[in-house]
């Protein structure tokens, strides 16, 4: 393999690296690569190969749901490779849930065992382009979801939505959590807001139809608006007491565990925020 020098300034050269050796070896930009200098030849290796982390999960004889949160959980972790012993009548089910999540893929199956790989790397510019988009569909979802609810629609086009938001939502949890640059509060806020979605699920299921539907709808609106411009922060106080307001006033326990969860994602963000 042949590679032209680059020049760099008056006294420095350099090379590009193939694409492929960086992914294997699972480096991104700012890593080092140690650079053995042996006659007129120079070696580039990998200083601090990542150790990769593999998980055996039993989930022989194990019902769908319990297979759904082992998996995910792991996923969530960051871990990249996952032995998942399965048995007859649960591996249809494994398969669906390793197919859910972005970037795992089954790369072996024998006897009811399954090899899988999750392959996506976090990006280095995750907040600008997968946090934003994760942050901007709830919003989406909530307003078309309040105008679908105020006109009798269904849980099942909610449903299928939100089953997109989750794979992504999923994503973000374990890239955050594999980028430890990070702060662990990104991963708080994240729960938070898919925590109101989560709520705003249970009004959606009973089909609740109701005027602090437009209030919730308002309040999240203003919550995200914030989130994209933290310069607005000084509202933060005024949404907080709306919302503990519309809490205290309403009767229906599920809208009450939403802007419950609007409350808590409050608390959340103001620190953030500072």
């Amino acid at each position: 393999m042949k590679r032209k020098l680059i020049q760099l300034g008056d006294s420095s050269f350099a090379i590009t690296l193939p694409n492929h050796w960086i992914k294997e070896n699972r480096l991104s930009k700012a890593d080092e690569v140690k650079l053995t200098i042996c006659n007129n030849e120079i070696i580039i290796s990998n200083k601090n190969k990542k150790e990769i982390k593999t998980v055996t999960l039993n989930l022989r004889s194990k019902p769908k749901k319990f297979c759904w949160f082992s998996i995910s959980t792991q996923y969530m972790k960051g871990i990249e490779e996952l032995e998942i012993l399965c048995d007859k009548d649960n591996i249809e089910a494994v398969k669906q849930i390793v197919d859910f999540l972005v970037g795992a893929v089954i790369i072996s199956e024998n006897n009811y065992e399954l090899n899988v790989e999750c392959i996506s790397e976090p990006n280095e510019n995750l907040k600008e382009k997968v946090l934003n988009k994760l942050i901007f569909k709830m919003r989406n979802l909530v307003e078309e979801a309040v105008t679908e609810l105020l006109a009798k629609g269904s849980y099942e086009q909610f449903k299928e939505k939100d089953h997109e938001l989750n794979r992504l939502f999923f994503y973000c949890i374990r890239a955050l959590r594999k980028q430890n640059k990070i702060d662990n509060q990104d991963v708080l806020l994240i729960q938070s807001f898919e925590n109101i979605m989560d709520a705003f699920e249970e009004v959606v299921k009973e089909n609740i139809n109701s005027e602090k539907l437009k209030d919730f709808k308002t309040l999240f609106k203003k919550l995200t608006d914030i989130y994209f411009n933290p310069s607005k922060k000084g509202d933060l106080f005024g949404i907080y007491e709306f919302a503990s307001e519309l809490k205290n006033k309403c009767k229906n326990k599920a809208m009450k565990s939403v802007f419950n969860s609007v409350k808590r994602t409050i608390e959340i963000i103001t620190p953030a925020l500072n």
